[in-house]
């Protein structure tokens, strides 16, 4: 079964679906008796999970801020990448596993960073902060000095730490 047939996939799957893609490549083969090569693969899958939720935080955290102390974690996390996606590749590999389900694995981590990539090129300000509301209006560019090529407004909820 494909990684977007079984995450019914829109748009860039989330860290958490990638998650989720590699748990269920683990029950579907929980007869493997070398636990050993499982465990170098769930490993590997945790270090790419962790690097990917720091790409999809600071992400996140750059567009909704425009603070560039966002961008330190995720061009980190985005530059560990291609280690953590070897280190899975081995791992994968000797443990003789399907290499079609890494294909869709590889797959579906290039759309989530290049989602990341795409929404690091986009501003967003807050224009105006009301007492737990936040409202914010972004402009997105695809990487040349033309127009804007999306714009959008939102409003979120704002929790104040004590």
């Amino acid at each position: 079964v494909a990684a977007h047939q079984l995450l019914e996939l829109d748009g860039a799957p989330s860290s958490g679906d990638l998650a989720v893609l590699v748990i269920g490549y683990f029950l579907m083969n929980m007869n493997r008796s070398d636990a050993v090569k499982d465990n170098a693969i769930a490993g590997a899958a945790i270090q790419l999970y962790v690097a990917l939720r720091e790409i999809e935080s600071g992400q996140r955290g750059y567009v909704l801020t425009g603070l560039e102390n966002f961008l330190e974690p995720y061009e980190g996390a985005l530059a560990a990448l291609g280690a953590q996606i070897s280190q899975l590749e081995t791992a994968w590999s000797d443990a003789d596993a399907d290499g079609a389900a890494l294909e869709d694995l590889r797959s579906a981590i290039g759309a989530q960073t290049q989602f990341a990539e795409e929404a690091v090129r986009t501003r967003a300000e807050c224009f105006h902060m009301a007492r737990a509301v936040a409202f914010v209006r972004a402009v997105a560019h695809d990487g040349t000095d033309g127009p804007p090529v999306a714009t959008a407004t939102g409003s979120f909820t704002v929790e104040w730490q004590r």
